[in-house]
């Protein structure tokens, strides 16, 4: 019998789907996306590394632990950064802003606020950044200052939560040493709004022209009554939804993600607010449900103080870090899966802190380093992309068993690479090896013109195919595919599996 192909046009193009790993899946899905992207033209692509921004070592060598653009009145952006005992300002030769302040816990909370960099973290009294000369407290002239965990700067005042986690106070308009009623103050009690139950604040954020809390295992909805032109009036503010079972882990695990929605990591995955409203909190709405399980490991309540988020626009990346698998978990917002999740990859970075920035710089915090999202190695060092398929059923209709001849894939290379495959059958161990060069020659033109009417898709690299040869019968298959990168990015193209039919299975 003829050779028959099992095509993969385009390589985990729907992402990663790890609970799915041991079980069949459609060759769209890959049961590993490691160290990858999916690029703007749908390809499975190498991500970046990252470069090392700091000359020296940060206050010897100490871990970020949280990063923030501060934009001044001016407009003007400074990076300002924390460790456990200090505060920092600058990149390539940081100068320590710390003061007279003493603490032993970097984890801040900052806002920007009317020209103003503040900070909030529990235990520790409220701080402020002028631009000029070091961080210092926060000198109250009326009312209580709030000293919890969580702070939002929004509609004109500084919001943020007493420590008792269940009283939201309120400043004065364009004032934050104001939080007196009569100057325009006031607070929140949020044991008066639980609908189900006590809870506790956990983040509050600014959705539009709403206001929104995250306890838990509630998100509640507050608007202005009233339609203040500064979006939110706290006198008219009214609750317009109360979504119970479902809340946030964390106060770092919620992010705004462009101008449209928040995502955020709760105790049944990771979630979208639209889709939560629309959806009303079932597990329909979670961002990656072929990944939930894997996720959840990811998870305990030693750490999660120290899960991180950011929106990455230029590769339309949601991104959370988790210290329980050293990795981040990404989330393409670009594509929806069929079933209506988003393509998630997998890298095995393990910043301490990750921050975005207006201008569309993604750096991550490090042990004594800060690192600007670039180049194709991790500070100098390399690192390997994983490619790995599900169980791809070859019986088709006529129930045939087949003998695997060869895989020919595509390979755009910008130098010489090594592409190591490997594969498995009938859901056992990827144990056939075979690696091939990709990059190595010069590639001709197909039929006697650039491919696609362009040179190679441009001049820095060029795509190639390479066949390798397979083995075994087999009823299902898995493939791998792994490359080290080391200051070029690969991407891969499509797939094909020539099998030949053998006996009825």
């Amino acid at each position: 019998m003829a050779l028959q192909p099992t095509h993969i046009p385009s390589p985990a193009f729907f992402g990663q789907a790890k609970d799915l790993r041991d079980f069949p899946l459609g060759p769209e899905w890959a049961s590993s996306a490691l160290n990858l992207v999916i690029d703007q033209s749908g390809r499975i692509s190498s991500r970046k590394g990252w470069v090392q921004q700091n000359s020296g070592s940060i206050d010897s060598g100490a871990a970020v632990s949280q990063i923030h653009e501060y934009i001044n009145a001016s407009g003007t952006s400074e990076i300002i950064f924390s460790t456990p005992t200090k505060l920092w300002s600058g990149l390539a030769t940081p100068t320590d802003k710390t003061g007279s302040l003493v603490f032993t816990d970097g984890n801040w909370k900052f806002v920007n606020f009317n020209g103003k960099c503040l900070a909030w973290k529990t235990g520790e009294t409220p701080i402020v950044y002028t631009g000029s000369g070091n961080f210092a407290t926060i000198s109250v002239s009326t009312g209580t200052l709030p000293d919890g965990n969580e702070a939002l700067a929004a509609f004109g005042r500084v919001w943020a939560v007493d420590d008792d986690k269940q009283t939201i106070r309120y400043s004065a308009l364009l004032d934050e040493t104001k939080w007196a009623v009569a100057d325009g103050g006031g607070s929140i009690d949020m044991r008066t709004v639980w609908s189900m139950g006590m809870d506790e604040v956990v983040s509050i954020r600014a959705y539009g022209s709403s206001f929104v809390v995250f306890g838990k295992r509630h998100i509640i909805i507050w608007q202005d009554g009233s339609g203040s032109q500064l979006g939110m009036n706290p006198l008219n503010m009214y609750v317009t939804d109360s979504l119970e079972g479902v809340g946030a882990v964390s106060r770092d695990a919620v992010v705004t993600v462009g101008e449209f929605d928040l995502a955020f990591w709760s105790e049944s995955g990771i979630r979208s607010l639209v889709r939560v409203l629309q959806e009303r909190g079932t597990p329909a709405n979670d961002m990656s449900p072929n990944n939930r399980n894997y996720i959840a490991a990811g998870k305990s309540a030693a750490t999660v103080d120290q899960i991180r988020a950011a929106f990455y626009p230029q590769e339309g990346l949601i991104l959370f870090s988790s210290p329980i698998y050293d990795h981040i978990f990404g989330f393409d917002v670009r594509q929806k899966t069929p079933d209506g999740g988003l393509r998630m990859v997998e890298w095995d970075l393990n910043p301490t802190a990750l921050m975005a920035t207006v201008g569309g710089a993604l750096y991550f915090g490090f042990a004594g380093n800060i690192g600007l999202y670039s180049g194709y190695d991790d500070d100098d060092a390399t690192y390997q992309t994983e490619f790995e398929t599900g169980w791809v059923d070859l019986k088709g209709q006529e129930g045939r068993k087949q003998l695997l001849k060869a895989v020919k894939g595509f390979f755009y290379t910008e130098a010489s690479q090594l592409i190591n495959v490997a594969w498995g059958v009938d859901f056992g161990p990827l144990s056939q090896t075979y690696s091939v060069v990709a990059g190595s020659t010069v590639t001709i033109a197909e039929w006697g013109i650039a491919e696609w009417g362009i040179a190679e898709w441009g001049p820095a690299g060029k795509v190639e195919g390479k066949r390798v040869p397979l083995s075994h019968e087999c009823e299902y298959f898995k493939l791998k595919i792994t490359n080290v990168i080391n200051g070029h990015a690969v991407a891969m193209q499509p797939l094909a599996v020539y099998s030949k039919p053998t006996r009825l299975a």
